[in-house]
C-alpha cells in the first residue's frame, strides 16, 4: 500500500541490537490470506512475535512504516475484538508505554492510520532484534491493520540475492523517483505483445501491500477489449457492483498481461514482467470470478505480480531486479517464503529479499 510522501519520521525505522556483527539468515513464512471471511481480496501476510506477543502483519513494499494495533485503544470500542482481529493486537505495558504525540499516515487509497511511537523486541523466527521503533495504532478510518513496511527511508528494507530462486539473468528496472520509490511503466502488452501493445509512460509502484493490479483508467476500454478477445477463446467480462466478473471456467482462455518498464542501463531498453491469468483473477465462488484489476490514476504492480516472479530490491543503486521464478522441483533448496539475510551495517539495517516461493493463486 503506497503511503503519501512526507518528510521522514521515526515510525518504521529499525535499530538493531543483536549479539553479533556478522550476517544472520532470517526466514519468515509469508502467504496470501484473506483477513476476514467476507473479504474478496487476499493480502500478503507474515507472523511475528513482538515483545513475546503474536502479531500478524501485511508485508508491504509500498511504505517504510511498521505499526501494530494497540489493544487498549481497540478494545475500548470492540470488547474482546483483538481475539477476532486477524492482525491481533499489541498489549502495551502501562509501566513502560506512554502515549505520546500522534501522527496520522495517509495512503493513496484513502486509508488513514493514526499512531504513536513505541519500541520493543521483534522475533523474526530465527533472530531477535531489540530497540525497534514502531507505531501503535490508536486511530483508523477503516478496520485497523498491522504492517511491516519494507521500503526506504525505513531501515527494514529489501535487498540481498539468492541466485537459486530465479531463472536466467536479472533485468534491472530503474527507480525514477527515490522519494516515492516509483518506476516507469512504458507499455502494457495483452497476450501477444508484438501485436497488442498499449503505450503507458507513467510512474508506477511495485507494491506488495496492494491486493490488486492498478492500471491507468485512461486505458480501461482498450485493456478490457483485449482481455476479452486475445486469449485462447473470446471471454465474456461484465461489470457489476464495481468489479469486472467472468466465469471461472474462462480463466484458461484469458491472455497474459505484460508490464514493460524502463530499464536501469546506459542504453535503456524495456524490461517485461508477465502476469499469468491465474494470478490476476480471484474466485468469489466455485463458478464466479473477478479480475484483480483496478482502473484508477495510479499504476500499481501489486500482489498478483509477485506470483511466479522474483524481485531483487537494490535501493542503494535505485534499481529493482526482476526475473522469472525457478520452480521448486528444479531447486535443491528447501522451499520457503522468506525475508533473507539479516545484515548488520553502519547504519544498522536489515537487508532482505522477497520472493514468491510457492505462492499460487487461491481458488
Amino acid at each position: 500500500m503506497i503511503s503519501k510522501p512526507k518528510p521522514p519520521v521515526v515510525f518504521g525505522l529499525l535499530v538493531l541490537l543483536v549479539e553479533s556483527c556478522g550476517e544472520k539468515l532470517v526466514r519468515m513464512t509469508i502467504s496470501p490470506q484473506k483477513t476476514t471471511a467476507s473479504e474478496i481480496w487476499a493480502e500478503l501476510l507474515a507472523s511475528l512475535k513482538v515483545d513475546g506477543q503474536d502479531i500478524t502483519v501485511v508485508v508491504d513494499t509500498g511504505t517504510p512504516y511498521t505499526f501494530f494495533v494497540e489493544r487498549q485503544w481497540y478494545e475500548r470500542t470492540h470488547a474482546g475484538g483483538c481475539a477476532k482481529l486477524k492482525f491481533k493486537c499489541y498489549d502495551c505495558n502501562p509501566s513502560s508505554c506512554h502515549e505520546g504525540p500522534t501522527e496520522t499516515r495517509e495512503f493513496l487509497d484513502g486509508t488513514q492510520v493514526t499512531v504513536f511511537q513505541h519500541s520493543g523486541t521483534v522475533d523474526f523466527g530465527t533472530a531477535n532484534a531489540d530497540g525497534i521503533d514502531f507505531g501503535l495504532v490508536v486511530g483508523c478510518n477503516r478496520r485497523p491493520f498491522a504492517a511491516l513496511g519494507l521500503s526506504p527511508p525505513g531501515k527494514l528494507i529489501l535487498g540481498g540475492e539468492d541466485k537459486s530462486k530465479y531463472t536466467g539473468a536479472l533485468r534491472y528496472v530503474k527507480v525514477v523517483n527515490k522519494e516515492e520509490q516509483s518506476i516507469m511503466v512504458t507499455d502494457l502488452g495483452i497476450g501477444d505483445a508484438s501485436k497488442n501493445r498499449i503505450k503507458g509512460s507513467q510512474a508506477g509502484y511495485l507494491d506488495t501491500g496492494s491486493s490488486v493490479i492498478g492500471i491507468s483508467d485512461k486505458l480501461e476500454t482498450p485493456v478490457l477489449q483485449l482481455l476479452r478477445t486475445t486469449g485462447k477463446k473470446p471471454v465474456s467480462i461484465t461489470k457489476a457492483a464495481g468489479f469486472y466478473g467472468l466465469a471461472c471456467g474462462d480463466i484458461e482462455n484469458l491472455p497474459s498481461i505484460i508490464f514493460f518498464m524502463e530499464e536501469d542501463s546506459v542504453l535503456p531498453e524495456k524490461v517485461p514482467l508477465e502476469i499469468q491469468p491465474a494470478s490476476y483473477v480471484i474466485a468469489e465462488s466455485e463458478s464466479s470470478c473477478i479480475l484483480a484489476i483496478d482502473f484508477a490514476e495510479t499504476w500499481l504492480l501489486g500482489l498478483p505480480t509477485l506470483i511466479g516472479n522474483y524481485y531483487l530490491y537494490d535501493w542503494d543503486k535505485s534499481r529493482i531486479g526482476v526475473a522469472k521464478f525457478t520452480p521448486r522441483e528444479k531447486r535443491k533448496l528447501e522451499p520457503v517464503y522468506r525475508i533473507d539475510r539479516l545484515q548488520l551495517e553502519d547504519p544498522l539495517r536489515i537487508d532482505s529479499i522477497l520472493d514468491a516461493d510457492g505462492i499460487t493463486a487461491n481458488r
